[in-house]
């Protein structure tokens, strides 16, 4: 995975603080939102992360790590 699995590391990191939205990964990681969703679409199939709506505004949808999610479990090159 190289320097994507980095962007992913960095990712995972900033959600084992507090759950955020794209946006906030984005402007934290100084990365196009497109490119942050390209690697939480991968993170969300892989089951490492969660989509989690909110319940006040139903376009903001917030990710959270997934507690069940095993990430030693994961191979890398």
């Amino acid at each position: 995975m190289g320097k994507t699995w980095d962007t992913k590391k960095k990712i995972l990191n900033l959600l084992s603080k507090r759950n955020k939205t794209l946006t906030e990964i984005s402007e934290e990681l100084e990365l196009a939102p497109s490119t942050v969703s390209e690697h939480i679409g991968e993170l969300l199939r892989i089951g490492a992360i969660q989509q989690i709506a909110n319940e006040h505004i139903r376009k903001w949808k917030y990710y959270a790590l997934n507690p069940e999610f095993n990430i030693t479990a994961i191979s890398q090159p």
